[in-house]
């Protein structure tokens, strides 16, 4: 129990500071594949193998239920969407793999 205490007060500390880590990776192009990669191997069952949506909402979307904006996905990712069956993703990506994913979201957005 205390070693679970400290990993989370780990994490927590690793997340109080990852606004910037994200913001850069969000902009830095290299990410999109790298988004893409981790969005394959875990955010298909849901939301589909081109982000068009199965029980999950369609990503390629011009609107999305949950706001667009980095700030937003990355909230949405971070903390999921419990009420709709979405998984928080704080405790399996760090804050690295998240803004790759979200350069990678950003990518697919309005493409449907």
């Amino acid at each position: 129990m205390e070693k679970a205490i400290r990993e989370n007060a780990v994490r927590d500390s690793i997340w109080a500071t990852s606004e910037s880590v994200i913001a850069n990776v969000i902009n830095n192009p290299a990410s999109i594949n790298f988004g893409q990669s981790i969005f394959k191997a875990n955010c298909t069952p849901c939301h589909g193998s081109s982000g068009e949506g199965m029980v999950g909402p369609n990503l390629t979307a011009d609107y999305w239920l949950h706001g667009s904006d980095d700030n937003n996905i990355v909230k949405t990712v971070v903390n999921g969407v419990p009420d709709k069956g979405m998984m928080a993703w704080k405790f399996k990506f760090t804050p690295n793999e998240v803004g790759q994913i979200v350069a990678y979201l950003k990518s697919i957005k309005g493409t449907n």
